[in-house]
């Protein structure tokens, strides 16, 4: 990018981003509200939010939503993600603290529409499975599968835990979809390293408890 802006409405947070970033020239950052950006109309070409729609009291969201369509440029586009409460919350029986409205997928949709007449889904979570991959690459297309001992079958898309919007005012300026599966680990598996540990405990305690 030319030039990022980051916002954050903790001045706890801007002076870390300063001070672990102030050293690249093409970056700031700035304390202000999701709902209030200290941004010119039209100024940017993208915009990038994750994870804090759900932060805002529900009668903010959807002025955060107009201020982000206020800052870009016709042709601009958002990112956007946000836990869907269906997984999220609803199905794990937990609640964030920290979250003050999660918006249901439509519920997101709607605030959405009201300023990005096209609008692309994608579906976020972790997911638990064997990876194969051709060692030549190829054409990267790619299958997944769920069974058991008895039998395979295609498997379907997963809830999301997360889902993940591209959104333009016109459908031309969206970008060309990207793959349809994304998989990302952790250079060193340190996740993979620390749900191991757990399970080694578990087995530890239970063999102390036999």
């Amino acid at each position: 990018a030319a030039h990022v802006t980051g916002v954050d409405i903790a001045p706890e947070a801007v002076a870390h981003a300063r001070a672990a970033y102030g050293g690249r020239t093409n970056v700031r950052f700035v304390q202000a509200s999701a709902a209030a950006l200290p941004l010119a109309d039209a100024s940017i070409d993208v915009a990038v939010s994750f994870e804090t729609i759900e932060h805002l009291p529900r009668a903010l969201q959807p002025r955060m939503l107009a201020e982000l369509a206020r800052v870009l440029t016709p042709a601009g586009v958002l990112v956007l993600s946000a836990p869907d409460p269906a997984q999220y919350s609803l199905a794990r029986g937990y609640r964030n603290p920290h979250h003050l409205h999660e918006p249901s997928r439509d519920e997101l949709d709607a605030l959405l529409a009201a300023h990005f007449s096209a609008r692309r889904w994608q579906r976020q979570r972790r997911w638990f499975g064997s990876a194969l991959w051709r060692e030549d690459r190829g054409d990267m297309t790619f299958e997944a599968w769920t069974g058991d001992g008895a039998q395979v079958a295609p498997a379907e898309l997963p809830p999301a835990m997360y889902v993940v919007a591209v959104a333009a005012r016109d459908a031309a300026a969206l970008p060309a979809p990207g793959p349809a599966l994304t998989l990302f680990t952790d250079r060193d598996e340190a996740e993979l390293a620390r749900v191991d540990a757990r399970a080694a405990e578990v087995l530890r305690l239970d063999a102390l408890l036999a």
